[in-house]
C-alpha cells in the first residue's frame, strides 16, 4: 500500500510539535516489530 494522501511524510514543522509529547517506541522482541511515532501520526492525520 501507496501512502498518496495528502503528503508522503508528515513536515518537519508539525512533526518538531508533536515528538517531544509522544511516548517512545519500545519493542521487547516478542512479535513485530513496531511502526514509528512518525509513522503512526501520519497514518492518524
Amino acid at each position: 500500500m501507496q501512502r498518496t494522501d495528502f503528503v508522503k511524510d508528515v513536515p518537519d514543522d508539525v512533526w518538531a510539535v508533536f515528538e517531544p509529547i509522544l511516548p517512545p517506541v519500545v519493542w521487547k522482541g516478542n512479535g513485530r516489530k513496531p511502526k514509528g511515532n512518525r509513522q503512526c501520526f501520519h497514518a492518524l492525520l
